[in-house]
Order: structure tokens, then C-alpha cells, then sequence
């Protein structure tokens, strides 16, 4: 290729690029405009929302080996995902936002949280050929399941946070797989968590 055509390619490569850099942020901002969901609705339309990127709206729950999304509208334990974090996730997310969320983490367990997710339903699970059929649904039920102590149905990766506010306190938290017709009350000021498998981490030391 000549100087003169390499001279001339340039303007049009710079364009593409620009073109390009548009259309990528153009889709970002398109996903992060779009209508917010209540998480009780994406929980419940597992089929609809599996591996879809998702605008959601509930509340982030954190601490001990526990990092959960729930909605208060909906907080059966079974309903609740286990949270994690893309690799760029604070790349993406204002630090201002990151700091809050994390500051109301550290002090009460929990922040509302609108964040940009995608949303994962129950793994599928290969069960090997002559699996007694009580073993078989032994390894569904527990290898499709998310987090510590595979406890979790569903999985949220966090990709964006968008907005971040305090938790009222009258906010149920998650209901726990022992006791679903009892609200699960940690005491945040000694940050016991109750995980929904019905046991509880010991508190920190104050």
C-alpha cells in the first residue's frame, strides 16, 4: 500500500471507529434507560428472564458468607439469588454509587438497590446413566443451586449500579427455608445473618 493510500484510509478508519464507539454507547445507555423491574416479577418468569441482561429493582443483602437479592414484595427463600459481581462490574458503575451501596452494606447488611444484572434460573444438572432415581433428584435439587451451600435457585450477576438507597426497617428480610411463614429479623447492629438455610453466622466482634 502506498503513502498516499494509507493517507486517504486513514480518515475513513477513524470514522468506523467513531461509528463504532457510538453504537457501543448507545446500546449501554439504551439498557441502562430502560424501565426498572421488581425482582418479584423476574423471579417469577424464571423461563422469560434466564440469562437475560435485566434492569432490576430490590434489596441487596450482605455479610458473614451470605451476598443475596430478595425483594420485601416477595421474600420466600426460594426466591431469593445469590449476587455476583462481573469483572467489571466498578468499572461500569459510578464509584460515588459503589461507595454508598457499600457503605450501607457495612452498617445494616442490606441497601435497596436498582442495578443493571443478568439473571440466571436454576443450572441444568447432567445426572450419570443408572442414578437411582432418589439420588438423581438429590443431584437436581443440589447442583443446580447457586453460593454457599448451594442455598440459592437463582443467581443475579451484577454488571451496574444504578441507584442506591437505605433499606426502611420495616422491610421484612428473607424468610428462612426452616421457618417460610417467619420473617427472618437480623440484629444489624451485631450483625447476626440468618442464612435462609436456617442457620446463623456467629456476630462480629463490636
Amino acid at each position: 500500500m502506498s503513502r498516499l493510500e494509507s493517507f486517504r484510509l486513514k480518515p475513513i478508519l477513524c470514522a468506523l471507529l467513531l461509528c463504532a464507539s457510538a453504537v457501543a454507547v448507545a446500546q449501554s445507555n439504551e439498557r441502562n434507560e430502560q424501565l426498572s423491574i421488581a425482582y418479584c416479577n423476574v423471579a417469577g418468569h424464571v423461563a422469560r428472564y434466564d440469562h437475560k441482561v435485566v434492569r432490576i429493582q430490590g434489596v441487596y443483602r450482605s455479610g458473614g458468607e451470605i451476598m443475596s437479592f430478595y425483594d420485601p414484595s416477595c421474600p420466600a427463600a426460594n426466591l431469593t439469588a445469590w449476587v455476583d459481581y462481573s469483572p467489571d462490574f466498578r468499572q461500569r458503575s459510578s464509584p460515588a454509587l459503589v461507595a454508598a451501596m457499600e457503605k450501607l452494606l457495612k452498617a445494616d447488611g442490606r441497601a435497596e438497590t436498582d442495578v443493571l444484572v443478568e439473571f440466571d434460573g436454576p443450572k441444568p444438572v447432567t445426572v450419570p446413566y443408572g442414578t437411582s432415581p432418589d439420588l438423581a433428584a438429590v443431584m437436581r435439587e443440589t447442583n443446580s443451586r447457586y453460593g454457599h451451600a448451594n442455598q440459592f435457585r437463582f443467581r443475579v450477576l451484577f454488571l451496574q449500579v444504578l441507584k442506591v438507597n437505605p433499606v426502611e426497617h420495616s422491610a421484612p428480610w428473607p424468610q428462612s427455608a426452616a421457618t417460610p411463614d417467619a420473617e427472618t429479623k437480623p440484629s444489624p447492629s451485631a450483625y447476626t445473618l440468618l442464612h435462609e438455610s436456617g442457620h446463623a453466622d456467629s456476630p462480629k466482634p463490636q
